[in-house]
């Protein structure tokens, strides 16, 4: 917004007329053609920003039309009240080449390069300051430069054409360069931890803590329990109905990778989490191993076919429930009492729902039921034991 470009588009008319151009069609004639090449040099810069990169295409942009700015001051300086027609042609010409310039290089990159310099954790909170502060900047050139330009005429070129020199030594010093790069890798490039709130590798909280989670061969609770092993867990229980695979061997490679010093214990345990006895006996499986729980995630989960209440099978339906909601219930009462004899202060309980929980689905009832009655259950869990130190949810 301060490289001059808002200059040309909210007060082109005057600036033509200070080029000597007073014809309101030839003026008019003159913005469409402007528009159409703009839409042209925009296009060009879009399909050359991942040859050239970001930072070049920032330089080469704001090169020009820093030159070109200062060449539409020097003739409109010259030429403003001049009757030369070669005049009034050169300084519509510079202007051209200005506002091409700006579009070669600006008009994709305002749009490209914010989103890959901020990082996961920052993006959306520093895409909305971003567009504050661009339209606040617009704002205030919007009411600004007409003043500037009855006041001091070309010298408000001069002056913008220096700013824009500023712009180019920041280009050049401070930018990075981000083409071909993912937005994980820009994080590495510039330096901040990868996704460092969820980042399990840089969280060093769960050594010597034990975990335990249903549902934990596959998926999401596979993915769960890696992250685990990778901040330090030193203990991991898995509950689940059928084969665990390699889960154990990817779980050590996993906290190799992160260099810890030591590989977490695993304990697979065949469980069905609609039985209170099969819970019974992993918890007590888990205490003679582990002899402690500090969080456990009930993850595990049941979904029928997409049926209409009506149409849907009654076992279906039910089995659902009893999987989402009866599971949670009988694996909170058998592995909470192990929780509880645990010496920290904080414990942790997480039952896995969903947004299914929130909204309303068709075709969807039994799973959408469930999983709400699931969030009203960790609800109670969190008032009822909050004072022994649980925290659900």
């Amino acid at each position: 917004m301060l490289s001059g470009n808002d200059i040309v588009s909210y007060y082109f008319g005057i600036m033509l007329e200070q080029a000597g151009v007073i014809d309101s069609t030839t003026q008019l004639e003159i913005n469409i053609i402007l528009n159409a090449w703009c839409l042209v040099s925009s296009i060009i810069g879009t399909m050359m920003s991942d040859k050239l990169g970001r930072k070049t295409l920032a330089a080469i942009s704001t090169g020009l039309l820093t030159v070109f700015i200062f060449i539409v001051g020097g003739l409109t300086k010259v030429y403003g009240n001049s009757i030369s027609q070669a005049g009034v042609y050169v300084t519509v010409a510079s202007i051209f080449l200005f506002q091409g310039a700006y579009s070669f290089g600006w008009t994709p990159l305002t749009l490209l390069y914010p989103p890959e310099v901020l990082n996961y954790s920052i993006r959306s909170v520093g895409m909305a300051w971003y567009t504050f502060w661009v339209n606040g900047v617009g704002l205030m050139v919007t009411f600004s430069f007409p003043s500037a330009l009855e006041a001091i005429g070309w010298k408000t070129y001069m002056i913008n054409g220096a700013w824009d020199v500023l712009e180019l030594v920041v280009v050049l010093v401070t930018w990075v360069e981000t083409r071909g790069r993912t937005l994980e890798e820009n994080d590495e490039n510039l330096d901040v931890p990868q996704n460092v709130f969820i980042d399990a590798a840089t969280k060093s909280k769960y050594v010597g803590r034990a975990i335990f989670i249903t549902g934990g061969n596959r998926g999401f609770g596979k993915v769960i329990a890696t992250s685990f092993a990778r901040a330090g867990a030193s203990f991991i229980g898995l509950g689940a109905p059928d084969g665990f695979g390699n889960v154990k061997q990817e779980f050590e490679a996993a906290a190799r990778n992160a260099v810890r010093d030591d590989v977490p214990t695993v304990l697979l345990h065949h469980l069905d989490i609609t039985d209170s006895d099969s819970g019974e006996q992993a918890a007590e499986q888990e205490s003679k191993g582990f002899g402690k729980l500090y969080v456990l995630i009930n993850n595990a989960g049941f979904m029928t076919p997409a049926l209409s209440v009506v149409e849907s099978d009654g076992c279906f339906w039910w089995r659902t429930s009893d999987v989402n909601l009866k599971g949670v219930h009988l694996v909170t009462r058998s592995f909470v009492p192990l929780m509880m004899k645990t010496g920290a202060r904080l414990k942790i309980m997480v039952n896995i729902i969903s947004v299914a929980s929130h909204n309303l689905r068709v075709n969807e009832s039994a799973y959408g039921t469930s999983k709400w009655a699931v969030l009203k259950l960790t609800e109670f869990l969190l008032v009822e034991l909050a004072h022994d130190g649980l925290l659900a949810y």
